[in-house]
């Protein structure tokens, strides 16, 4: 089921939700209860087997010897399905605090437990993202007594007052509430473990998960569909339950305060932060420091409206568990709410005040610092490169016949990623006069004029999505960012429709991509006879590779980004003293695609075994066999 499909089937499911309410509920108890009976049902199945298996060994001479060597198989075959069931889900990570240090959150959250009438909060952790969520992990993987964890992001904290931080609590214990409905809590829970069951099932890779790997695939998306639509009912209801503990106003400001906020270290602090990777060789060990120094600034009316117009063109889609902030505001009656700044302490000094919070925010800032180390190191020597690389390209003089167009978009993406879209300015000015239908002279300047709140930015960027179709899913991304910072959806629309139809084409092209089939679907590779020559060169140190055949995938979908497909034979004689040419295909094949660059995108395979029958369509294909050991 693709992502149109479940769609159309997810808004079919709302309307049949809202015009027959209780036959849907039934429906979704039935199809949660399914999961239960088909794990049930191999079970059961297993067990009545091996009493029969064992009945039969009592009763018939002389087949105790089959008997046995059949429940040799299926008693492990039961443990493995009871074992894979009782899968240890893995709980949420943060800093744990102790709550007798911190007497004016637990004051908060035993309020929200008796108004709410939630079960208890076993866990609170801190952790580095600006988010706050209750999250539940079954002791006993699919058979419950689930453990409650409380987890709030430090940055929440920073930016919140301590009546904003309420609100969202409020509307986290919302979901687990017996007063959002036994039913609905119920469904809930049932959702989040069988998804975190399928997923921890797939990436434990146990044995036995085959058995329902074929059910999963079938049941999951439809399960998913019909919680999503009271996913969206659960959303709303816990913002009612919200505005029950802090009022509907309140939680329509916090709401609102959220994106905001948000939105502006996205802006600002963020990227102020990356631009330290030129400088420093390893991140500063006090993030959080700074975003506090960052949070406290205010933030100009003209940037918090223009995310606050951004956040309300949003709507509500098939595929969506969470509601647009328009629609929930609206639930509250508050769709008139403007971003308003709190006036006091943030709930982080209000809750662990002086010495405490500050030996929280050291211990985050060390965590966040051990996480980013390896990225902002690489990104660091990247950066110098760049650097150095702009000093090599601007030592070239403009009007030499070595200074092509490449290198000038060369030049005009390096000073974009290290001082800022601003900077392209003189750089594009020059480039639109010199190549004006150029594509990535068009983005940038549409993006150059987006930027500075130009309309005619559209046009370029519209010119370059025509001329390459690469542009258009952060084209489109540019334009209609550009229209919902100033409340325009309707201008919009048409964007996101083209970006929505580029991303299933992408999919779908995706999913070509992930597939060999046996068959004519192979075309001449095409590459310029210099380039095939230097792959020949680079095969030929493989002592046990045999052949080597290069052809092209035919692709129905970006036939423009070709896909190479190079399938190796191994000499027979190296395989008898080994396991089999598959395995060692496989080995050859990863080492040769971490040893020798290849130009665009390669598939490399080995042609023994289940890739036999690849063989002969890859012959078939004219001047494939680019290597041949000693001249077969």
């Amino acid at each position: 089921m693709d992502d149109a499909q479940f769609e159309a089937l997810s808004s079919r499911l709302e309307r049949e939700a809202a015009e027959h309410p209780r036959w849907y509920r039934l429906k979704v108890v039935g199809l949660a209860m399914l999961g239960y009976f088909f794990i049930a049902g191999v079970l059961l199945g297993i067990v009545g087997i091996i009493a029969a298996l064992v009945a039969a060994a009592v009763s018939v001479h002389g087949s105790a010897y089959v008997v046995v060597k059949l429940l040799g198989v299926l008693i492990p075959l039961g443990w493995i399905t009871l074992r894979s069931l009782w899968v240890s889900l893995p709980p949420p990570e943060g800093l744990q605090i102790d709550l007798d240090e911190a007497p004016a959150l637990r004051s908060i959250i035993e309020n929200l437990k008796h108004t709410l009438r939630t079960p208890d909060i076993d866990v609170v952790l801190l952790t580095m993202e600006f988010n706050a969520g209750v999250v539940q992990v079954p002791r006993f993987g699919m058979f419950g007594w689930p453990r409650n964890y409380l987890v709030i992001g430090w940055p929440m904290l920073l930016a919140l007052s301590v009546e904003g931080v309420t609100s969202v609590l409020a509307h986290e214990f919302g979901h687990l509430s017996g007063a959002h409905g036994r039913f609905a809590a119920w469904v809930y829970r049932v959702r989040q473990t069988w998804f975190g069951l399928m997923t921890a099932l797939e990436a434990n890779g146990q044995w036995g998960t085959g058995l329902f790997r074929w059910f999963f695939n079938w049941y999951a998306p439809s399960f998913g569909a019909y919680t999503f639509v009271l996913a969206r009912k659960h959303e709303f209801a816990a913002d009612r339950m919200a505005a029950r503990a802090t009022g509907a106003r309140t939680t329509a400001e916090t709401l609102l305060a959220t994106v905001v906020l948000e939105s502006h270290l996205d802006a600002g602090f963020w990227p102020k932060l990356k631009e330290q990777t030129l400088t420093l060789e390893t991140p500063p060990d006090d993030v959080f420091a700074r975003m506090r120094q960052a949070l406290a600034e205010p933030i100009p009316e003209e940037s918090a409206e223009k995310w606050s117009s951004k956040a309300r063109c949003f709507r509500t889609g098939g595929a969506d568990t969470h509601p647009a902030l328009v629609d929930r505001m609206a639930v509250l009656a508050s769709s008139d709410i403007r971003y308003r700044p709190f006036q006091g302490p943030c709930a982080a000094d209000a809750f662990f005040p002086g010495e405490r919070g500050a030996r929280i925010e050291r211990a985050l800032s060390a965590k966040w610092r051990e996480n980013v180390t390896e990225l902002w190191m690489q990104t660091h020597r990247e950066r110098v490169g760049m650097v150095n690389r702009l000093a090599e390209i601007e030592t070239l003089s403009p009007l030499s016949a070595e200074y092509p167009i490449d290198a000038a978009i060369e030049r005009l993406r390096h000073v974009g990623e290290l001082h800022g879209v601003e900077a392209t300015g003189p750089i594009l000015t020059e480039l639109v006069r010199q190549a004006p239908d150029h594509p990535q002279v068009c983005y940038g300047m549409g993006r150059l004029l987006l930027h500075r709140g130009d309309r005619a930015g559209v046009e370029y960027i519209e010119k370059a999505m025509n001329s390459d179709s690469e542009a258009i899913l952060n084209g489109c991304g540019l334009i209609v960012e550009f229209f919902y910072e100033r409340g325009m959806r309707e201008e919009a629309e048409p964007y996101l429709l083209r970006q929505k139809s580029r991303m299933q084409v992408l999919m779908k092209d995706q999913e070509e991509r992930e597939t060999l089939p046996f068959s004519d679907a192979y075309l001449p590779h095409g590459l310029p006879s210099e380039v095939v020559g230097g792959i020949v060169e680079a095969l030929k140190r493989y002592e046990f590779l045999s052949e080597a055949y290069l052809v092209r995938r035919k692709l129905s979908y970006c036939p423009e980004s070709p896909l190479f497909v190079l399938g190796l034979r191994l000499s027979t004689s190296f395989f008898r003293m080994w396991n089999g040419a598959a395995e060692e295909g496989r080995k050859l094949s990863e080492r040769i695609a971490n040893e020798i660059p290849l130009p665009g995108q390669f598939l490399i395979l080995h042609l023994h075994e289940e890739n036999e029958p690849l063989l002969a369509h890859v012959k078939a294909v004219n001047h494939s066999c680019v290597f041949a050991r000693d001249g077969r």
